[in-house]
């Protein structure tokens, strides 16, 4: 019964981008209070299989699925790298990856899985003017990641959710993720 009236008190479904880290776990946590449905997606583009994303993921109840994204992100965002390093200028792979793979990712599978939004860990702040969507500076300065956004497509900017906008430390950021997950892992 309490299941059924949580999920009937949700405020929508959200794909989140999980890497496992404190920022995609304390955005998980931010959402997760605010009443938001999370299905958790993590790209594997490198490496291992990412396994870190699934295991937090369970502790906090949330639909987890990891995604290889490994050939990709090699003939797009690699092989750009090397072709830009090999002549002789000094390449940016976020600013490509974020609109070409990592967004492209996220809002195909949040439109397979029904949500109605995405959510990643990002330092930045949207904001609407006018009927327009824009990227702006977070609160931290420090962590701004308003620089490796700014090439997403306009169109898909009011269904992103940027939970970490407001807060002006990462520390602020570790001790949610921190406080939370060990309250889970002491019930």
């Amino acid at each position: 019964f309490l299941q059924i009236k949580l999920k009937s008190m949700s405020k929508g479904k959200v794909l989140v981008g999980m890497s496992g880290g404190i920022d995609s776990t304390a955005t998980c946590l931010m959402l997760q209070e605010q009443g938001y449905e999370l299905v958790g997606l993590t790209m594997w583009v490198w490496g291992d299989e990412p396994i870190e994303a699934r295991q937090l993921a369970e502790r906090m109840g949330i639909e987890h699925h990891i995604v290889d994204e490994r050939e990709a992100f090699k003939q797009t965002i690699v092989q750009n790298f090397i072709d830009e390093y090999r002549a002789g200028r000094t390449p940016n792979p976020c600013v490509l990856c974020n609109p070409m793979h990592k967004f492209a990712v996220l809002i195909r599978w949040a439109d397979r899985m029904g949500c109605a939004q995405i959510a990643t860990g990002h330092y930045s702040r949207l904001v609407e003017e006018d009927g327009i969507t824009y990227i702006e500076a977070g609160d931290d300065e420090k962590k701004d990641q308003s620089y490796f956004l700014y090439r997403l497509p306009r169109e898909i900017l009011p269904k992103i959710i940027f939970p970490l906008e407001e807060y002006s430390s990462k520390e602020e950021i570790r001790n949610i993720a921190r406080n939370i997950v060990l309250d889970t892992e002491n019930s």
